[in-house]
């Protein structure tokens, strides 16, 4: 008897918690913001320097590589939705000029990082700082490289 009543009380619970969670959207897929694609500039001004975007240097949409080594099943069901790096070089210098990558990685997760790096022949040249995700959008740019490096390619990483 005891049974029938602890049953008969506790179903209404299940069913409305069943009713909450299925009403939740699974690792957040659903976006709250529409996408909505970025075209880097084709030149930047930074300390009175006009760079450049090297277009023949690689990198370009879709580009963004994971920085994270293992993961979960949440962190699995994240997904990047859209993501653009370039380099960019100044040449008016004595020295051969200079350059640095940027861009933007866009994800459903709700709090991520993204980086952007230089890299000469499959090697680290230049790299950035993470930067946290604004919204849907993380921006990232590496840091000033002065002297240019043969086979320069942009790459941009993202962990969350």
């Amino acid at each position: 008897m005891k049974k029938k009543k602890f049953i008969s009380k506790i179903a209404p619970i299940v069913v409305v918690a069943g009713i909450m969670f299925s009403s939740i959207p699974a690792f957040a897929t659903e976006l709250s913001e529409p996408i909505t694609p970025v075209e880097l500039p084709e030149s930047i001004t930074m300390d009175g320097k006009v760079f450049i975007m090297d277009k023949s240097a690689g990198g370009g949409s879709g580009n963004a590589t994971s920085d994270n080594k293992s993961m979960s099943i949440t962190r699995s069901s994240y997904k990047v939705t859209g993501s653009d790096v370039r380099l960019y070089v100044d040449s008016s210098h004595g020295h051969g000029g200079d350059h640095f990558s940027s861009g933007w990685v866009d994800a459903t997760a709700p709090r991520f990082t993204a980086r952007a790096e230089v890299w000469s022949n499959g090697r680290l040249n230049t790299t950035g700082n993470n930067q946290l995700n604004s919204g849907i959008r993380a921006n990232a740019t590496s840091f000033l490289a002065t002297g240019l490096v043969p086979n320069a390619t942009p790459r941009i990483f993202y962990n969350w």
